[in-house]
């Protein structure tokens, strides 16, 4: 689908997302079954997405970035968006909900659960571990 502006004759191609009746798929999400309510996506590391998840890491950890993925969970999604909303009405006088990137160590065992349900304190494991997630983002990152 393309979209053209009248006056300038300039277009631009336009991404159709099927979406839920009561969600928004992020643009940058690809595309999902309506059956479907959790999805990995691995990241090229040629990629724009890829490059800007690995340097923010980059800048707190000097391990070695293996491959990161993005996590499509609608469930998950609901209820960041929900929080985001309740953080940001409260904040709203300093300017907003302030969005951080937290990064959580666990064990490939943990990072199922991680995936399915969310962060949960009892998944942290050992200090050292080598699957790190990023929890407001969905972002996961393998490192060795």
């Amino acid at each position: 689908m393309v979209a053209t502006r009248p006056l300038r004759g300039q277009t631009t191609k336009l991404k159709r997302l099927e979406n839920l009746p009561d969600f928004t798929f992020p643009l940058y999400w690809d595309s999902m079954a309506a059956s479907e309510s959790m999805k990995v996506i691995p990241l090229d590391p040629s990629s724009v997405e890829y490059r800007t998840v690995k340097e923010a890491f980059k800048r707190t950890v000097t391990k070695t970035v293996m491959k990161i993925e993005r996590l499509q969970n609608v469930h998950l999604r609901r209820a960041y968006e929900a929080h985001k909303k309740q953080i940001s009405d409260k904040n709203a006088w300093e300017g907003g909900e302030r969005e951080k990137l937290l990064y959580h160590g666990t064990t490939q065992e943990n990072w199922y659960s991680i995936m399915k349900t969310g962060f949960n304190r009892s998944f942290a494991g050992k200090n050292g571990e080598c699957f790190y997630s990023l929890q407001l983002q969905n972002i996961l990152a393998i490192i060795s």
